[in-house]
């Protein structure tokens, strides 16, 4: 999946064409591993943004192509993993 996002980064850098076109990866406990990664020296882009459909931080890989860690929101009584499994 490659999601492309109009906000700007906290450094103020911009979308910009061709350049912030994503791999999306889901996760589970996004704060806990992002917590692992960056005790690891993984480089991110922003803090972890909270809206409505999960959580999300960008990342980037070695070669400084972005990445997306997304952790989906739960639903009260475990709905929006069936709901997504369903899809």
């Amino acid at each position: 999946m490659a999601i492309v996002t109009a906000r700007p980064m906290p450094d103020d850098r911009h979308p910009e064409p061709g350049g912030w076109n994503r791999f999306v990866v889901e996760v589970e406990d996004l704060v806990s591993r992002v917590a692992e990664m960056k005790q690891a020296g993984v480089r991110f882009r922003n803090d972890v943004v909270v809206g409505l459909g999960g959580k999300q931080i960008v990342l980037e890989d070695p070669d400084g192509n972005p990445v997306e860690l997304f952790e989906a929101a739960r639903k009260p009584g475990g709905f929006g993993g069936a709901f997504r499994e369903a899809l």
